[in-house]
């Protein structure tokens, strides 16, 4: 029984998956990338813009397709999103920050039909191709 233990606890470990996210805030046309880490109900999102703006949050996954989260960023804006699941490790999404610019993004391998993301030390770098 105690061998159960550790195999269940390396299991749930790996419910977790994590994939890059790109984007651009609309009226800036400033872009961003990093990444989205989330378990079967909720997870985190860390992007940076070109311009050195940085935002995290949480996201939560309503069903197997769609989810939503909220970010704060370090020029003290805040913001919501919303995303959707367009194939099996991959979609869309998009919000809107409180000073009401709106922002567009991609996560999962959708990243990988438009740019190139490499994990390194401070994280997944991903470049436009």
């Amino acid at each position: 029984m105690k061998k159960l233990i550790p195999l269940a606890a390396l299991a749930l470990a790996a419910c977790s998956t994590t994939a890059p996210v790109v984007g651009q805030f609309t009226s800036t046309k400033d872009e961003f990338m990093g990444q989205a880490t989330a378990s079967w109900t909720a997870g985190t999102m860390s992007i940076q813009s070109q311009a050195g703006i940085t935002c995290t949050g949480a996201l939560r996954r309503d069903s197997t397709v769609n989810g939503n989260g909220d970010l704060i960023c370090s020029d003290g804006r805040t913001g919501t999103f919303v995303f959707t699941k367009s194939n099996e490790y991959g979609g869309s999404g998009f919000g809107t920050l409180s000073n009401g610019e709106k922002f567009r993004f991609l996560w999962g391998n959708t990243v990988g039909r438009r740019a190139r993301c490499d994990q390194d030390p401070d994280g997944i770098a991903c470049t436009r191709i």
